[in-house]
């Protein structure tokens, strides 16, 4: 396979097969029209499922990378509250199936349709803007109300944190959108996607050396410890990958108040010496999720090795890593060098090489 600088799996790609609610031309208001609006939600990578296997899905993910809560509140062109409701209840398993609510609305008119998923994971710290004080975001969306006044700015400031120095996201991860849709004068459906509000790190480190080796510190450095819980004037692009079509995330907003930190983790990891015939084995290590965040320079990982630090660049990191992705680095090490591999976007497998070395 080509050598390139490093790899990245864009495993939460925005759907390409996004159908979205009919926008019929609105006709001239009169009577209110109640109509039937069946909002169907996926995640975004099953939302594309023609391009990935079942197999490929439970391969990719735990129970807290799937909808476990789904809330949708829908809002009306005067910015009324119209529903606040939840879809299920959920299975964590239902990964490569859609869930859909049956919601009566009024028709002939544009709605704002907010989801929100797996609101109630307190370990999620959520507040408002830069101020320093967490809320419970469960209790926070019961108290939109309906028939009130959409708390449009509240919700858009809404940020989540990353506790230092554990410094990642634990539990059952936030998913978000907002969408924009008019809803006709006769009933309707929506087919919408909700994505992962995090970068998935995945480590995966082989012991080619005839010694064994002793894996004791992890780092991953220059990453964002807030990120807005909506995703803010994200700009999605179609990408070609081997015949394929992606939606990937090219530019998106972070907070003018992000900070930057180094994730670290303590191991105890044995990576046993190979011999002679030995077929080379990876351990990987437990998924690592971060959050997106602006970033100039490059981002670098460090691994301690036998009690030396050993630190590389990973060069094909865009410096805005945008929540949808999965950062993959494979680590191989040699009686002589320590080396990164690869592999980048949507389950295609490309290997790196950095300077880095002992």
């Amino acid at each position: 396979m080509k050598k390139v600088a490093c790899v990245i799996i864009f495993w939460l790609t925005a759907s390409l097969l996004i159908e979205g609610c009919s926008r019929d031309v609105k006709e001239d208001a009169g009577e209110e029209v109640m109509v039937n609006l069946n909002i169907s939600v996926a995640l975004s990578d099953v939302a594309q499922s023609m391009t990935r296997s079942v197999e490929e899905d439970a391969m990719a993910k735990g129970d807290h990378e799937k909808m476990q809560k789904l809330r949708v509140i829908v809002v009306r062109e005067n910015d009324v509250v119209e529903k606040n409701d939840f879809i299920g209840p959920l299975s964590p398993t239902m990964v490569n199936d859609r869930v859909s609510g049956k919601f009566e609305v009024v028709g002939r008119e544009w709605k704002r349709i907010y989801l929100f998923v797996n609101e109630d994971n307190e370990q999620i710290k959520v507040g408002q803007g830069d101020r320093n004080d967490a809320l419970i975001l469960a209790s926070f969306l019961d108290n939109i109300k309906v028939g009130e006044v959409f708390p449009t700015e509240e919700v858009t400031n809404l940020v989540v944190r990353v506790d230092v120095p554990s410094g990642q996201l634990v539990g059952a991860l936030p998913m978000s959108e907002c969408y924009q849709v008019y809803v006709p004068k006769t009933d309707s459906e929506c087919k919408l996607f909700v994505t992962r509000a995090a970068v998935k790190f995945t480590f995966r480190i082989t012991n080619r050396s005839s010694v064994e080796k002793k894996l004791t510190g992890l780092a991953i450095k220059n990453m964002a410890d807030k990120e807005y819980y909506l995703p803010r004037n994200a700009k999605y692009e179609s990408e070609n990958i081997e015949g394929k079509e992606y939606l990937t995330i090219k530019s998106f907003d972070v907070p003018s108040f992000v900070e930057e930190y180094d994730y670290n983790d303590d191991l105890e990891i044995t990576l046993p010496a190979m011999k002679e015939g030995d077929t080379p084995t990876p351990i990987e290590l437990s998924p690592i999720y971060l959050l997106e965040g602006k970033r100039e320079g490059k981002y670098s990982v460090g691994i301690t090795v036998n009690g030396v630090y050993l630190e590389g660049e990973l060069d094909n990191l865009p410096d805005k890593l945008p929540r949808n992705t999965h950062v993959v680095v494979y680590i191989m090490i040699t009686d002589k060098e320590l080396e990164f591999e690869v592999n980048v976007e949507p389950y295609r497998e490309v290997e790196l090489k950095p300077g880095f070395g002992l």
